[in-house]
């Protein structure tokens, strides 16, 4: 028994709690009781206490029992006597108990026969936690828990980091805790975690956990009426009466997931009408935490309320709670940990998002699949579509109020509205989202619908004391912006041509696009004949997107017919290895433009204004149809390293390297080994010897035998010459740049 309370109090608040009434010391007919308990008038409960697990102690405690029973008989009242012992308990100390009719029992029997914890822990740890659920099935999350740090919201710095034993410590300290995040990030993780940690502990503490999923408890108004329906979902019901006798005790601490999942509240998008319905939805976990005394943790999503104001008057918290953050993301050392806990034989490509969920979803999809999903590193469309798919069903699970592919729908045409918002993720309004609602299905949501729409997948919070939602994952929103712009274009629905459109893709939205394209038979010309359209109206985004995703079409040659496209926003514009004619882009930006082998007719770029060009690396370097245009960064080729990343061929990559070490780098020459250090890595050929014999022959070098060796010296009158090869690049058109190119 620990030390926080003694054996003997602590079973008499058992006793207490199990007979609803007092357990007292006390002495009768000069012998002291440990425990006496007085139901009635005529009816009494009696139990001693003992440490000592010897059998002639125990007998001992029984003959005081028998003699005590004997003498309140005599003022006819019925004793019913226990020996309780804390340590073994053997055959003969039972039996000599029965003889007597005295029960005589281990001090875990004892709590079993008021609160049956091994039992309730046993089956609480089968039942899925929250949304901790494997992504595909639905069933329990059986995986290892990560290590992850969490944010005190109301540090001082704002920065501080605590682990999951500082959130038990404050629970230990009977604090009250509230776990803030987004979808997808680990709150549930979290809640499980604690649940199974606590009840470890929990026989040595006797300090009990109780998890409750709040989605399963819509329209409950009081504590005992969740606590009865927990323990009735798991098939414990007899053993609610005594949790809720001893809530107000500190003997439970309460794990509650979910209080953005419990509301039943009604649609409106009245100003505060949602706040009122919000407070009265969890009436009953309001009373729930009210109730009890040991520590509260209840998590839920960060955007729910307006405030977090809102947030402690609903459940009915107040300014001592202590307020914890989960990160979005792993960092990278959890994320290290993750792997190696989970799947050390899948390689993650860059760019995916360490979201938990994310790569939770990858341990769910058969190891075929997920190897079939990565082969190709940069396959990030696939795994987006499957992971859209999985969120949408996973949300819809809650209560089935809404199917997955409605869920989908409406978060598609929520992506649409945020095309035309200043901070290009929102705000979206309540109305807006009803709307969307309303277009897609024809109805009013009402009821769960409405509940289910306020917390959609990859919306949080805009800012507080407002009900506007904006997105918070663009990963999400951006392929649901593309899957949007393929189903404008395939139902001919011209309307979003004349709507002003602010917000393009991204590099992931328009590779989904693209994938769609080459998957559909006959949607290319679709998407040229729309493009073509929409380029003379309001919306200079949407033909921005369209040009952006054909030209990730592997092969795109295509006359555009005199398309002039004015005032846009590309990501991403992607001229490698493409040829096409009549079209011009003008007055717009352009965050990413790649030239590389591009061979364009009557085609131009004219005063825009360009984050980066690759395939180029200075302005010296700039082909005629780039003209007046604001070029902030070219693409750097200042490192071995760094060419050897570039998508030069081999001997491309080979010839500058050698023209940088001789004409561009310290020193008359080079020796021979310094030359050709590190090409042997890339040369699978023999092209650095057919280079340099080249060179050579071209009398761009010189070769002279020095102290140490060969000695390569470049001719300096062809220094502005290898200038404009290594800036231009595979838009050169000198002869030395073609031969090495055919090579």
């Amino acid at each position: 028994m620990n030390s926080w309370k003694t054996l003997e109090e602590y079973v008499r608040d058992l006793s207490s709690l199990r007979w609803g009434a007092e357990a007292r010391e006390e002495y009768f007919a000069g012998v002291k009781l440990d425990c006496v308990v007085k139901i009635r008038e005529d009816f009494y409960v009696i139990v001693e206490i003992t440490e000592n697990d010897t059998l002639s102690k125990v007998r001992d405690d029984i003959i005081k029992l028998q003699t005590v029973r004997n003498a309140y008989r005599n003022d006819d009242i019925y004793a019913k006597c226990y020996c309780v012992v804390d340590g073994n308990v053997t055959l003969s100390m039972i039996d000599s108990g029965k003889s007597c009719k005295i029960d005589v029992l281990t001090l875990d029997h004892f709590e079993n026969e008021f609160f049956n914890f091994k039992q309730y822990s046993t089956i609480r740890s089968e039942k899925a936690f929250g949304s901790c659920v494997d992504a595909i099935t639905g069933k329990n999350e059986i995986s290892k828990y990560v290590h992850v740090k969490y944010k005190l919201k109301k540090s001082k710095t704002n920065k501080d980091d605590i682990g999951i034993e500082n959130i038990i410590d404050m629970l230990w300290d009977k604090k009250n805790i509230v776990l803030l995040g987004e979808f997808g990030c680990g709150k549930s993780r979290c809640v499980k975690e604690l649940f199974t940690v606590l009840s470890q502990r929990a026989y040595d503490t006797k300090r009990y956990p109780l998890a409750v999923n709040l989605r399963d408890n819509w329209g409950l108004k009081t504590s005992g009426e969740i606590i009865r329906r927990h323990f009735e979902e798991l098939g414990l019901s007899k053993e609610s009466d005594s949790v809720i006798r001893s809530l107000h005790k500190s003997n439970f601490c309460i794990l509650l997931d979910g209080f953005d999942e419990i509301s039943t509240q009604l649609w409106s998008d009245e100003p505060g009408k949602l706040e009122i319905t919000r407070y009265e939805s969890l009436s009953g976990v309001r009373d729930l935490i009210e109730s009890t005394d040991g520590g509260v943790l209840i998590s839920g999503r960060e955007h729910y309320f307006n405030s977090d104001k809102e947030m402690l008057h609903a459940l009915g918290l107040d300014d001592s709670v202590v307020i914890v953050v989960v990160n979005n993301e792993f960092t990278e050392e959890e994320y290290e940990e993750f792997i190696s806990i989970h799947s050390s034989e899948i390689e993650f490509p860059l760019w995916l998002p360490k979201r938990p969920l994310i790569c939770s979803l990858l341990l769910s999809l058969e190891p075929e699949f997920v190897d079939e999903l990565f082969q190709d590193i940069e396959n990030d469309t696939r795994f987006w579509s499957v992971f859209i798919n999985v969120v949408c069903k996973r949300e819809s699970r809650i209560k089935g109020v809404l199917e997955p592919d409605t869920i989908k729908k409406v978060l598609i045409r929520l992506s649409r509205l945020t095309r035309s918002k200043s901070s290009n993720i929102g705000p979206i309004s309540l109305t807006e989202i009803k709307r969307c609602f309303e277009d897609i299905l024809g109805q009013y949501p009402i009821d769960q619908a409405s509940v289910m729409l306020q917390r959609l997948p990859g919306l949080g919070r805009y800012e507080t004391e407002t009900e506007n939602r904006r997105f918070i994952d663009v990963f999400i929103l951006d392929g649901l912006r593309a899957l949007d712009l393929i189903d404008i274009v395939t139902t001919n629905n011209y309307k979003p041509i004349d709507e002003i459109w602010i917000n393009p893709l991204y590099p992931l939205g328009l590779k989904i696009v693209a994938q769609e394209i080459s998957d559909t038979p006959g949607i290319t010309q679709k998407i040229i004949s729309y493009l073509k359209k929409s380029s003379t109206r309001n919306n200079k985004i949407l033909p921005c997107d369209l040009l952006s995703s054909l030209l990730l079409l592997d092969s795109f040659d295509y006359d555009f017919d005199k398309v002039d496209l004015l005032d846009g926003v590309f990501t991403l514009v992607n001229l490698s290895g493409k040829s096409i004619s009549n079209i011009s882009i003008a007055s717009s930006s352009m965050d990413r433009l790649i030239v590389d082998n591009f061979k364009g007719t009557n085609f131009k770029i004219s005063d825009c204004i360009i984050g980066n060009i690759e395939g180029i690396t200075g302005q010296h370097g700039l082909p005629f149809w780039i003209s007046k245009c604001d070029v902030e960064a070219y693409s750097s080729l200042k490192t071995t390293a760094a060419i050897k990343r570039s998508d030069l061929s081999i001997p491309q990559k080979i010839f500058v390297t050698i023209i940088k070490k001789t004409f561009f780098q310290k020193g008359k020459g080079r020796k021979e080994e310094a030359l050709t250090r590190g090409l042997g890595f890339i040369d699978n050929g023999g092209y650095t010897d057919k280079i340099i014999k080249l060179l050579l022959r071209e009398e761009i070098l010189n070769k002279s035998l020095g102290d140490e060796g060969t000695v390569y010296i470049p001719v300096r009158k062809y220094t502005d010459r290898m200038k404009h090869i290594i800036s231009e690049l595979t838009l050169s058109n000198d002869s030395l740049w073609k031969s090495v190119s055919s090579l």
